[in-house]
This record gives structure tokens, sequence and C-alpha cells, in this order.
């Protein structure tokens, strides 16, 4: 059985935790300077800036499973079977092409830079069996090249598939993290006034 694959940009969670512990920093030396009072009215900006981190380069993330590839963008779900899956590039960043429709992925930029055409070919990440969950941080190219062998492997392995009923490649807001900016925002809001 293959494992459920998760592609992260190891970048983009790393900026996170780096973002957030300055905020949380400047926080701190804001209750410590002018006082706790002072300090959550003041918070309303460096909480901003964490839920924006959040949703911007923690959130995001591709799943592959047994039942195709899931985006996660920081407020869209785009959910793609492998039979609705007509192609895979990474021109810029990770595109799933489904018919005449186009999902981009923010969890898996394009490798990008001064001579970047010079790299070497990517190399997609090995696919250890026998596990139930991968996490793996690819950037573009080799994202593509993971989904187009996993499509291969899960496709020869599948077996008849269930009664569905076939809406096509489709997407949804994601309610929790629309209600986190919201959220972010109106509080910031309030505090300037």
């Amino acid at each position: 059985m293959r494992p459920t694959i998760i592609i992260r940009s190891r970048l983009a969670q790393t900026g996170f935790v780096l973002v957030s512990a300055l905020a949380v920093a400047l926080e701190i030396q804001a209750a410590a300077v002018a006082g706790p009072m002072a300090a959550l009215r003041l918070s309303a900006f460096p909480t901003l800036v964490i839920v924006l981190a959040y949703l911007l380069w923690w959130h995001p993330r591709v799943t592959i499973n047994d039942r195709g590839v899931e985006i996660r963008n920081p407020l869209r779900l785009v959910a793609l079977t492998y039979g609705e899956l007509d192609q895979v590039s990474a021109r810029g960043a990770l595109r799933l092409h489904a018919g005449s429709r186009t999902f981009t992925a923010w969890a898996a930029p394009a490798r990008g830079g001064y001579r970047a055409s010079t790299r070497p070919a990517p190399i997609a990440p090995q696919v250890v069996e026998g596990t139930a969950r991968m996490v793996v941080a690819a950037d573009a190219a080799s994202a593509a090249r993971l989904i187009e062998q996993e499509q291969v492997h899960r496709a020869a392995g599948a077996q008849a598939p269930a009664a569905t009923t076939d809406r096509g490649p489709h997407w949804t807001w994601q309610p929790f993290p629309a209600a986190l900016a919201l959220l972010a925002v109106g509080r910031m809001v309030i505090s300037v006034l």
C-alpha cells in the first residue's frame, strides 16, 4: 500500500517559525515596557502578522493519496482525482491541469535564482512503502514528477472505484482559515479605533 504523501515547503515553514517568534518577542517586549493592558491593544498587529504568515506559509500543502491529489492553498481547497488530472506542470509553481481549468499549488514553488536552467533535472523524493504518511519538502518540478509517478503507481494498483458522484474538478473555501483571517483583521481594526 502506498503512503499518503504530504508536500510542504521547508523554507516557508522556517519563515513562519521565524516571523512568529519575532512577533511573539515583540508582544512580550510590549508587555514588559507598556504594561499588560497596553500590550493587549498593541498586540493586534503582531497577531495579524502571525495569522498572515500561517495562512501564506504554514497552511499550504499538497496531499497525494489513493483518491487523487489535494491542493490546500491559503483559503481554498482543491481536490482532483487521478482520472480528472490531465497534466502536471512546474512552470513558476506546481500547476495541475484538469480539463480547461488550471490549479496552482502554493506549497511547491518553482526553483529560481541565478542560472536555474543549468541545474540538474529534478528528482522525485523516494516513497517509503509500508508507512501510513510521509511528509516531504519538494520544489514544483520534483513535486510534479512525484505526482506523475504516483498517478501511474496508484492507477496500476487501484481496485474498482467505489460509486461516487463525479462532480469533476472542484474547489471549496476553507472556513477555518477564512474565519481566522477575518478575526485577525477585525481585531486590528478595533485596536486602531
